[in-house]
Formats: C-alpha cells, structure tokens, sequence
C-alpha cells in the first residue's frame, strides 16, 4: 500500500470475523502498539500516512470477539527511469515503444500528458509514432514529473 492511498479493508483479508456485521478495527505496530503509520475507521476504510509495517486486526463485537489481523508493508511511493536511461527517445513512424519506468505506483495512477500530434500515447505509457517530429511527453504522479523528448523519424 502507497503513502497517501486509502484502501477498506475487507472479507476478503480475514478469516474469522469475515461475515459478522459487528467488528471493532484497530492499527497498531507490528508489535500491538499504537502507531501513526496508519488509522482506519470503524467501517475498515484505512489510510496510510507513513512508510512502515502496520498490524490492521479487527475483532467482533459479540460474546466470542473472534480476532484477526493482518500486516501491511506502506511504501512511499517513487516513480523515476530506471538507472541510465536517456530522456531522449527516437522512433519510426508506425513503430511503438514502451517509457520504462522505476515505480511502485499502479500504472492507473501515472498520468501521460502531450499535446502534439506527432505521437499518442496510450494510459500505459505505450507511444507510436504518428508523423515525423519533437513531442514532449509529460509523466505525472502528483507533484512528481518527468518529462521526455521523443523524436518521430
């Protein structure tokens, strides 16, 4: 789970309490011990705001209090090119290539931007080249942007 991201947490992470209406969530440590890494709200939406490893553990709220928990990895979330690659690309019209990116964010969330019509780009960072020319391709994860020449010959 990514730094900023919220997830509810559901049946499908526990065993036990997994079809009882009545549950109490908490977020601890690995250890059991309050932490800030993350909260979740009574109805199991969890949020993460730090880098670390969190217990989420939810019991019922009936005689028994069946418990289970999980651990979570949060991971701060980095987007860049891998080591040693160029920010000036060139390709054929009608050939295709792929923008190699370092990341851990979905590839859902990474948003493609160029406004020429030299190239297109598809949501997965796949590029063809439409007509020879420059396009700049914008690569946006929130405040995070790198930006690549591509050259249509």
């Amino acid at each position: 789970m990514l730094i900023g991201k919220r997830h509810r947490i559901g049946d499908k992470a526990f065993q036990k309490p997994a079809a009882l209406a009545s549950v109490t969530w908490y977020v601890t440590d690995e250890n059991g011990d309050p932490t800030d890494l993350a909260e979740i709200t009574q109805d199991g939406l969890l949020t993460a705001l730090g880098e670390g490893t969190v217990r989420v553990t939810v019991v019922t709220n009936d005689p028994a209090h069946c418990e289970d928990s999980v651990l979570l990895e949060i991971q701060d979330p980095y987007l860049r090119l891998p080591p040693g690659t160029p920010f000036s690309f060139k390709i054929v019209v009608g050939e295709q290539m792929t923008i190699p990116l370092d990341t851990n964010i979905p590839p859902e969330d990474i948003e493609y931007i160029c406004t020429t019509g030299f190239i297109s780009i598809d949501p997965y960072g796949v590029v063809t080249g439409i007509k020879t020319g420059m396009s700049v391709i914008v690569v946006r994860y929130n405040d995070v942007m790198i930006n690549l020449m591509i050259t249509v010959v």
